[in-house]
């Protein structure tokens, strides 16, 4: 039985989709461990910060009680783009036999492609948290000193001064944390989750929060960030950050960091006419997002 160039085309394509998936399905994410996995099938995705009620009136003997309504806050928009790239095998490489050697590399190269600019979309949302051209639904920079309030007023979700990581700066971060208001000015419980940090800070990381005595020190102290556990994720390495010394807290808010998943992978190939090449080309859509600044806390 001869072997059509179109019975040809659809060997080669299974052999290079076999070489993208693998390469593909092969990549140790780093995003997806900071930030909220979602789906959506729309244009784009609005996120409505929701300001909650004030506090609870005395109600006196005989008296109307009080009334109070909710209201909607300020909206975060995620837009989708599409993210593709493409390689061709010329018909002279497919004429000499080179089509299977090729299409293994430039297909695991094309999968390897794809997963890099997906960490490297999410880790510009940090490289970019105090950058005024990349702004959330209320019009600041991710991390900010002056988050505005519906109720009036500011909050901060950044270290007064710039620090290093070190046990004093974590410290200030968790009792920052812990001084979070919402939108009508009532504390709220919100939980620190994890370090996001740079791959230059692991080794620092491990002493400040795994050792059992302080560091840096000749004092019989105990580690309290390891003895009450108040960073319960310890902390998550992301080689894409760009600064060296900036770390950021992560709390267990919610309508944090999102990645919005809008078409997976698409596949194809074709014949070019002109050319006799065999064009190959992988997709996919999505986009990153962050709703409530309340979700992280910066180094500076």
């Amino acid at each position: 039985m001869v072997m059509t160039r179109a019975q040809f085309a659809r060997d080669l394509q299974d052999g290079i989709n076999a070489h993208f998936g693998m390469a593909y399905d092969s990549h140790d994410e780093e995003y997806s461990k900071i930030f909220e996995r979602r789906t959506s099938n729309r244009a784009f995705e609005e996120q409505v910060m929701r300001v909650g009620l004030g506090e609870a009136k005395i109600k006196d003997e005989g008296s109307m009680i009080t009334f109070d309504a909710g209201a909607e806050g300020w909206v975060s928009r995620v837009t989708f783009h599409t993210y593709a790239l493409a390689f061709a095998i010329t018909e002279e490489a497919i004429d000499d036999n080179l089509y299977a050697d090729l299409g293994e590399v430039y297909g695991k190269e094309l999968g390897r492609s794809l997963q890099h600019a997906k960490e490297v979309r999410c880790a510009d949302v940090l490289n970019n948290d105090t950058d005024s051209s990349h702004i959330g639904g209320d019009g600041k920079a991710l991390v900010a000193t002056d988050h505005p309030l519906w109720a009036g007023g500011a909050f901060s979700n950044k270290l007064p001064t710039a620090a290093d990581l070190a046990e004093e700066s974590l410290e200030d971060a968790l009792i920052q944390v812990g001084g979070y208001v919402n939108d009508r000015l009532r504390p709220i419980v919100v939980k620190p989750k994890q370090l996001i940090l740079p791959r230059q800070l692991v080794f620092r990381a491990d002493r400040i929060l795994k050792t059992d005595g302080r560091v840096g020190t000749n004092l019989n102290d105990i580690n309290a960030l390891k003895k009450g556990r108040y960073i319960p994720g310890d902390y998550v390495v992301n080689h894409y950050l760009i600064d060296p010394d900036k770390w950021w807290l992560q709390t267990d808010t919610q309508l944090g960091l999102m990645f919005w998943q809008r078409k997976k992978v698409k596949r194809g190939m074709e014949t070019e006419f002109g050319t006799g090449n065999m064009m190959y080309k992988a997709s996919e859509r999505y986009g990153v997002s962050f709703t409530d600044p309340r979700c992280i806390l910066g180094s500076g």
